[in-house]
């Protein structure tokens, strides 16, 4: 897990109680609705790649399966400055 954890920006996967989840943070005091909508957005298609990787390598059972929604596009605008 720790090589999947290199692999990614500012989500993480970690593994607590039995289970694999994915986390991120946000680096602000306040999160806009765009930066939250990004966040989530980086760790649904973060777990869409890793998540079976991490079951074919590991084993288990995926609590969530994919739901072939199409993929959402990321906000139009956003009022964050970026990462400096």
């Amino acid at each position: 897990m720790n090589e999947f954890n290199r692999r990614l920006t500012f989500s993480r996967v970690i593994w607590v109680g039995d289970q694999v989840l994915m986390e991120t943070n946000a680096i602000a005091l306040e999160t806009s609705t765009n930066e939250f909508n990004t966040m989530c957005l980086e760790v649904a298609r973060a777990s869409d790649f890793l998540g079976p990787r991490i079951l074919e390598e590991f084993g288990g059972v995926a609590f969530f399966s994919q739901t072939g929604e199409p993929d959402q596009a990321p906000p139009a605008t956003s009022d964050w400055p970026g990462y400096i």
